[in-house]
């Protein structure tokens, strides 16, 4: 279970901004947590940022429908894990942990400050490519490879670490027991 939490904007195509107040308050499942979302338009590209509220890791993909994002998501999340050496397992699970989702209301204001921050990165980015100019993959790799406050950690570190410690608290064993000690 997780929550695509969207502004009130994007919202409308899906439910009564009344209604997606109080479904806002699952606690998500996936080792990802929930992703905030933000329409931005690039140059001539209309696209979805969504930014995992757990590691940062931000995804942008072409989204001309709202309707569209919760089956976009998940498609778009895995050639990112790929890229970043997560073990097929590891994806295969949080997508199965995504299939149960809700969509509500983006609430935190820091979330809203990151999602700003990567738009105007990915204005930075790609500006006014043209289409078909810009690679995919070296695009999320900038991404995943930013600092978090921590400067020695980036989003890629900590996603990966937040896949790996599910694994561990999947499968105890002498290794994960010395895993949970280290933290």
């Amino acid at each position: 279970m997780y929550t695509l939490r969207l502004s009130r904007s994007l919202i409308s195509p899906f439910t009564a901004a009344d209604e997606a107040d109080e479904a806002g308050e699952v606690v998500p499942t996936t080792s990802l947590g929930d992703w905030y979302v933000r329409e931005a338009t690039i140059g001539a590209r209309h696209l979805a940022v969504c930014v995992s509220d757990r590691s940062l890791l931000t995804i942008a993909f072409p989204c001309p429908e709202p309707s569209d994002l919760p089956q976009h998501l998940p498609a778009a999340l895995v050639p990112v894990l790929k890229a970043l050496d997560i073990d097929d397992g590891r994806v295969t699970a949080e997508l199965e942990a995504m299939a149960d989702g809700q969509i509500a209301l983006a609430r935190d204001r820091g979330m809203s400050r990151v999602l700003a921050a990567r738009v105007s990165l990915l204005h930075d980015l790609i500006g006014d490519a043209p289409p078909g100019g810009v690679d995919a993959r070296r695009l999320h790799a900038a991404l995943a490879e930013l600092p978090l406050r921590n400067p020695r950690e980036t989003c890629a570190a900590r996603t990966r670490r937040l896949l790996e410690r599910d694994v561990a608290h999947e499968a105890p064993g002498p290794h994960a027991t010395s895993q949970r000690r280290r933290r």
